[in-house]
């Protein structure tokens, strides 16, 4: 005879089942599971059964994760796909922004309102050098403090957000580039100056190559019978670990798979290096040893040099950004540019690296028809 603690019923389909507690999840709730049978005494059999293999911690109670318990086990997490200058920049965004506000909270106490309310005293808030936080640093902010809480609900430790974070939206920036005068007298004044910091500088301006790969470009890398540049390696700072003050200079391999790629010479700067290699394979091209050179006493050279250049001093960055316009206005394919800058994708590079001159755009306007 069926009772009602023995949570046994008859099914419309003339079945008999039987409901019982199977687990306790993460986030403190219960899951059931059922039993079937053609009779009440087989479904009350497989029901003791079932209980008797529970274990007894399956309803313990479940300890509530604060958000910077959780975001250790995000972090964690993260160590087997990201590289560690990723992973300690997210440790910083962590401790600097996210864990004063919400670290000691529940996870599953932290709502949508909480995380807008944020983002709004974030706009306010002022960095280091005493200025306002930019959109896009906040907008990182919230992307590390939105995939806590995806990875939390992940791990069944709270419910999915009620609605959608609204995140600013970051500014496009304006970079200074240099023109095609700028250009010529720049690389005019790099011929003469025969240093290794010199021709570093000449290998961004004619292949857009990153400030920590030309850091830790050796002559090896460099196949003049080729003239081709593999790019294999960069140079990076990385925190030294959580907790521990101070940070190192690691070298590792790009940040991206399409990072690693093969760059052409243009024919100027292959006469260039065949002039300039030394005999080492292994020597650092930016000093001629086997020791590299801190990235940022490259780049502290290379303002002197566009200073004394009488040049406009732009960040060493825009460099990048000028080669690539200069291969546009060239006409060069978009996809063979990309993967010489070693994009992942096309829209990259004409999204955020291409800059129409001036000349550029008084050239395609005089293109149109009608007006003509």
């Amino acid at each position: 005879m069926p009772r009602r603690k023995d949570k046994i019923h008859k099914r419309k389909d003339g079945r008999w089942e039987g409901r019982f507690f199977k687990e306790r999840m993460a986030n403190g709730r219960i899951r059931y599971a059922s039993v079937y049978g053609r009779s009440y005494y087989e479904v009350k059999n497989k029901l003791e059964t079932a209980l008797r293999k529970q274990s007894p911690t399956r309803f313990a109670p479940v300890k509530r994760l604060t958000l910077r318990e959780t975001g250790k086990l995000w972090l964690e997490d993260k160590k087997a796909e990201l590289k560690p200058s990723s992973i300690c920049r997210y440790q910083f965004l962590l401790d600097k922004h996210i864990y004063p506000t919400f670290g000691d909270m529940r996870i599953d106490q932290i709502t949508t309102e909480m995380i807008q309310a944020f983002a709004e005293e974030k706009k306010k808030a002022k960095g280091v050098s005493g200025k306002k936080l930019t959109q896009s640093y906040i907008g990182n902010i919230l992307v590390v403090l939105m995939d806590v809480h995806a990875y939390a609900v992940r791990k069944g430790l709270c419910a999915s957000l009620t609605c959608t974070v609204s995140k600013p939206s970051p500014k496009r920036k304006r970079h200074r580039i240099l023109n095609g005068k700028e250009i010529k007298k720049l690389i005019a004044y790099l011929k003469e100056q025969q240093t290794p910091v010199m021709t570093g500088v000449l290998i961004t301006m004619y292949t857009g190559m990153r400030i920590g790969e030309v850091c830790a470009l050796q002559w090896e890398d460099i196949n003049l019978d080729d003239g081709v540049i593999f790019v294999r390696k960069t140079m990076q700072r990385v925190k030294k670990g959580e907790g521990i003050n101070g940070s190192y200079l690691r070298l590792d391999v790009p940040k991206t798979e399409s990072s690693l790629r093969e760059v052409p010479l243009h024919p100027n700067l292959l006469l260039i290096l065949k002039s300039r290699r030394t005999e080492d394979d292994r020597a650092y091209v930016l000093t001629g040893t086997h020791m590299f050179m801190n990235p940022a006493t490259y780049e502290y050279q290379y303002h002197k040099i566009m200073k004394n250049a009488g040049v406009a001093d732009i960040r060493y960055h825009d460099l990048r950004h000028s080669f690539t316009t200069a291969c546009v206005e060239g006409k060069m394919d978009i996809k063979t540019l990309s993967e010489i800058l070693g994009h992942a994708k096309v829209n990259t590079t004409l999204d955020v690296y291409t800059h129409p001159t001036i000349g550029m755009k008084k050239k395609e306007i005089s293109k149109i028809p009608s007006l003509s």
